[in-house]
């Protein structure tokens, strides 16, 4: 009998990018005469735009006359978890500007484009054609919501070490997926084992996405919590009813732990997921109220902002450049920026991975240098005499990293995979081992974590004096 039909004999592991609208508006005058994107032409860093005119590694320059181009940005402003809006916009950015927002979309255009559009002259589908969007999530704290962070800390001992918190999360990838797609991650990962554990036992506490980001960042089950389910939550005319608009939420009250790392050690807080259409807490779940965010930099708006702008313009984000870099760039802004504070992020990657694990391959090199930073500002962080004025060079020194995933694959071709483990027990009557439960490692998440050991130590002291050994 055969198993396997001859469809899926075929490798469909393949990488399909995007599809992608192209535009020569930014291009290089050589003699391939290469078409780039809006990322390559201009880049932020911490709101402050950089516009690069030359490429010095190949002496090739842009072609671009910027007479001929203008750029305008548009401040992105959350309304809730579902809809964010844009604010005045800023009329032909220039180079060295300064935003004022942490997150915007930024739209590049023929001057052209403007002109005709004021003198109602003959429509020019080219020209229009040839309009460039970037979205810009970043994480930086702005000159319009200053943040305190000179609060009295009354459950800290003073020169107490505040190390950092990483949770970053991708979807959808199993403990062995981990081994096979994320080869430099893993080796690397492996190569620090003094410093790292790689959990290979069951990390998986529910079916789904929500259940288990509940479990991990709650510390109790979806059923133990408040009931926020849109489906079965009381709508009637006596209670609030349940929509995009309300001021606050169920949501808002959950025990979150980033909340204790606030009221604790007056942590910053960063949180920021893509693939916002199928949102973890606003999918099944009521979502955050619209009156506070529920972290201190909170990245949905700007990922709600392109979703809504893809449904005009096309697929924009994963294009000029993946959105898990998009990502991993708010996430690097966030703790360079807040460099003086203890710092808890949550980020969580799924857009690229969710319908097959194999796409994992695309981040591994990303992935890979993060952790590397990581590790190497760790060690000249604490190998030498550093002073704390210094932590702004080594942002991610003395950051405790968890690096995890929800579950394993859930759709595609990987299901049809049998990857079982089986535990060894000791039958102590008949002195043999004998196979104990078979366990289906197909949807057994990974877990793996990063320490160094002044972080260990801290861990491992505290932990030892709240429980009175």
């Amino acid at each position: 009998m055969d198993l396997w039909p001859n469809h899926i004999n075929n490798n469909n592991n393949n990488i399909i990018f995007p599809k992608c609208k192209q535009s020569s508006l930014f291009k290089f005058y050589n003699l391939s005469n290469k078409i780039i994107s809006i990322h390559d032409y201009l880049s932020f860093h911490m709101g402050k735009l950089t516009i690069h005119h030359n490429n010095n590694n190949n002496n090739n320059t842009i072609g671009l006359n910027s007479s001929l181009v203008t750029c305008s940005l548009f401040p992105i402003k959350r309304l809730n978890d579902y809809q964010s809006i844009y604010l005045n916009v800023i009329e032909q950015i220039y180079h060295g500007y300064q935003s004022e927002w942490p997150m915007f979309m930024v739209m590049c255009q023929p001057k052209q484009n403007i002109l005709l559009l004021q003198s109602y002259l003959n429509w020019n589908n080219t020209k229009l054609n040839q309009i460039e969007r970037l979205f810009i999530c970043g994480s930086y704290q702005n000159n319009i919501k200053q943040i305190k962070s000179n609060r009295t800390l009354t459950k800290i001992k003073q020169n107490k070490l505040m190390f950092n918190i990483l949770l970053l999360g991708i979807d959808s990838i199993s403990r062995l997926s981990a081994y096979r797609y994320l080869t430099k991650t893993m080796k690397f990962l492996q190569s620090i084992n003094e410093s790292s554990i790689i959990m290979n036992l069951y990390n998986v506490i529910g079916d789904g996405t929500t259940v288990n980001l509940l479990g991990l960042l709650t510390g109790q089950l979806e059923s133990e919590l408040p009931e926020s389910r849109k489906s079965h939550m009381n709508i009637n005319k006596n209670n609030l009813l349940l929509n995009k608009f309300n001021n606050y939420t169920i949501l808002d009250n959950y025990p979150w732990i980033w909340k204790e790392y606030t009221d604790y050690g007056n942590y910053v807080t960063h949180y920021i997921e893509d693939t916002p259409k199928w949102g973890t807490f606003q999918h099944r779940l009521c979502g955050f109220g619209s009156v506070n965010s529920p972290t201190t930099s909170y990245g949905r708006p700007c990922l709600i902002a392109a979703h809504q702008e893809e449904n005009y313009s096309g697929k924009i984000l994963g294009c000029t450049m993946y959105t898990h870099q998009v990502l991993l760039e708010s996430l690097t802004e966030f703790f360079e920026t807040y460099s003086d504070r203890p710092r808890f992020s949550l980020t969580f990657l799924s857009e690229l991975i969710h319908e097959n694990p194999a796409y994992v391959k695309l981040i591994d090199e990303d992935l890979s240098k993060l952790i590397q930073r990581i590790y190497y500002e760790d060690l000249r962080f604490n190998g030498g005499n550093m002073k704390a004025s210094s932590s702004s060079s080594y942002p991610f020194a003395n950051t405790l990293v968890v690096l995890f995933s929800d579950h394993g694959p859930r759709m595609g071709d990987a299901r049809l995979s049998v990857q079982v483990d089986c535990s060894l027990l000791f039958n102590s009557q008949t002195n043999k081992l004998v196979i104990g439960d078979i366990v289906s490692f197909i949807d057994n998440p990974f877990v793996f974590v990063y320490y160094n050991s002044v972080v260990w130590e801290n861990i491992y002291l505290n932990y030892y004096k709240s429980s009175n050994y």
